[in-house]
């Protein structure tokens, strides 16, 4: 059945409980990028939303994936699902994303890279909204290169319904899902679980080796989640959110500790309750959001230990004056560990002005945040949406944004045996883009410039056990900038959609930074053959990168056939890596040969 709407509110951390989501024509979709509803056509940001419907379409396994496949963006993996990786947005890698779950910020304190994207199975997600380039000016210090907003779905109708799914397939692989909802004159209610098993499939092998002739590393995630809304008026309500994710994993540190047994085992948990007022041309939300992470690693004779904690409160209001709409507030947030924490307090500002003789689009934001531990910093962010002649438009957007060190970052400075190290720093960041948009063309030259960006450093890369490794600011600016092509159209029966990104970095050296394609290519088919039947192709081409042994320009395709038996019931049958390319995102880490999968669900 051909998608004749979209329902879309962009990366607002009030979306999860105040935001109204509407169903619309393409023509008047409403967003919320500046944590107020607004037109599209009144929206100055670089956004793309992966909607309900692509994600069945698709029938991808992880949240990584399904992000992956949007234009501007890529994502490295040590082994395949459930397993560690990093996701870059237009170059900028994942630490520099603010990743929110329902509005719970779900940036790991200890964590590598930032957000674990490996725990993150496909469940009861209604939308995954992405806004590219700085965002700090809204959401700080955390969205210097972006934010991607899940929000999970919510009942529709009066009563009781709900849906159960089931899938299995390649390397003993099996995933199901039960979603149920209640909807009441004042209660609304979800409840949802989700387990991935995957049995057969090494992490590891040497760059060229058939990954058959190598030990299993099994993989297991059981994702639960509720929420509950009371509805005191028509105008307030209260919302409650809970969700855990415990995962199991084995894994190997890489090639040449391929057959060991190492193990990964976490346990994570979310809670959110907020209270929201909505009247007339006036909003609300007071809010208090946990995220705990609990992450055990066993290796060969090692073991580590992580606990970490973020805690955020804040009041957020919203007032629609005519030529302003008005977004203001705070939020107080605490990081920690067992042994390190630090508090931070933000102030901010937005507003967009619509010249509705001319469509002249203004936006403005600005932020003050005061660290206990860093120095402070104010963020902002400018932009403006210019509409010409003959349905072409152009957008310009400019930002500054402020990345502070990780606990993570402080805690491998800690204990450290190298001599003489200097604390860390703070690193500034500004960017800019510009789009041109001309129907279903879509073209976006970006710019990111990053001031005493922090990396990892080890003085004796071949001895790990020196313990000599550390974090350092790198003096002086890296440089990230590129441009983005995106086209979409429709043929009969037939969806279209093809990207382009070009990339190109500088360390403070010169080099191209690591495990970023210089070029990278997408395509999407989707053949709406029958009323019952719709067959989706899409493949990625992913030219040189900086990364070792790993593979250079290869190119990757997948197929999906669903076909819909009744109003009730639904099946597919999808095929990864259609044509069985050898390829390692990461050198050293294996990935899935072509890969058979079935799955049915059933709604009630």
């Amino acid at each position: 059945m051909k998608i004749k709407t979209l329902t879309l509110a962009i990366a607002a951390a009030t979306a999860s409980t105040s935001a109204i989501a509407q169903t619309i024509e393409l023509d008047t979709i409403v967003v919320t990028a500046n944590k107020t509803e607004q037109s599209l056509q009144d929206i100055t940001s670089n956004v793309t939303v992966i909607t309900a419907e692509e994600i069945k379409a698709k029938h991808y396994t992880t949240v990584r994936q399904a992000i992956a496949s949007t234009p501007g963006i890529s994502f490295t993996s040590n082994g395949g699902a459930g397993l560690s990786g990093n996701l870059f947005i237009q170059g900028m890698e994942s630490k520099y994303i603010l990743v929110l779950i329902d509005g719970i910020r779900y940036n790991e304190p200890t964590a590598l890279y930032g957000s674990p994207f490996e725990d993150l199975i496909i469940d009861n997600i209604e939308r995954i909204e992405i806004i590219k380039g700085a965002q700090s000016g809204v959401w700080g210090a955390d969205a210097a290169g972006g934010v991607i907003n899940i929000i999970t779905k919510d009942p529709e109708k009066n009563g009781t319904k709900g849906n159960i799914s089931i899938e299995s397939g390649s390397y003993e692989t099996s995933k199901n899902q039960i979603n149920v909802y209640h909807k009441a004159d004042k209660l609304d209610l979800t409840l949802s679980r989700s387990e991935y098993h995957i049995d057969g499939m090494t992490a590891a092998a040497t760059s060229g080796q058939d990954i058959d002739h190598f030990e299993k590393d099994p993989r297991q995630n059981i994702t639960l989640s509720g929420k509950i809304r009371y509805h005191f008026s028509e105008n307030t309500s209260a919302s409650y959110l809970h969700k855990t994710i415990d995962s199991k994993t084995q894994f190997d540190a890489g090639a040449s500790t391929q057959g060991t047994v190492e193990n990964s085992k976490n346990a994570h948990q979310f809670e959110s309750a907020s209270v929201n007022h909505q009247q007339d041309n006036f909003s609300l939300r007071a809010f208090h959001n946990t995220a705990n992470f609990n992450r055990t690693l066993n290796g060969n004779g090692w073991t580590y230990n992580g606990k970490s904690e973020t805690i955020e409160s804040g009041l957020e209001a919203n007032a629609n004056l005519g030529l302003l709409n008005l977004t203001t507030g705070f939020n107080e947030l605490k990081l920690s560990t067992e042994s390190n924490s630090y508090e931070n307090t933000g102030y901010f500002l937005g507003n967009t002005s619509v010249l509705k003789n001319s469509g002249i689009v203004l936006s403005q934001s600005i932020r003050f945040d005061d660290y206990d531990a860093f120095a402070d910093a104010t963020t902002y962010k400018v932009g403006f949406k210019f509409p010409m002649k003959n349905d072409l438009n152009l957008s310009f957007n400019y930002g500054t944004a402020y990345k502070a060190p990780s606990i993570s970052n402080l805690q491998a400075n800690q204990t450290t045996t190298a001599v003489g190290i200097k604390s860390l720093k703070p690193e500034n960041s500004e960017s800019w883009d510009a789009t041109l948009v001309w129907k279903g063309l879509r073209v976006t030259h970006f710019d990111n410039q990053i001031q005493d960006m922090i990396q990892y450093y080890d003085p004796t890369p071949a001895d790990w056990s020196n313990g000599d490794a550390y974090y350092r600011n790198t003096a002086g600016q890296t440089k990230i900038q590129g441009t983005e092509v995106e086209y979409k159209i429709t043929l009969n029966d037939f969806d279209i959609s093809t990207s382009y990104t070009h990339l190109d970095t500088a360390d403070t050296d010169g080099n191209f930074l690591a495990r970023r394609p210089e070029d990278q290519i997408g395509l999407n088919i989707d053949w709406f053959a029958t009323e019952k039947l719709d067959i989706n192709l899409n493949g990625q081409y992913i030219g040189k990168r900086s990364e070792g042994e790993a593979t250079d320009y290869y190119d990757v395709w997948n197929t999906v056939a669903n076909y819909e038996f009744n109003k009730q019931f639904s099946g597919y049958i999808k095929v990864d890596n259609l044509f069985d390319k050898y390829y390692q995102v990461v050198d050293g880490y294996a990935t899935a040969e072509r890969s058979f999968y079935a799955g049915v669900k059933a709604k009630f």
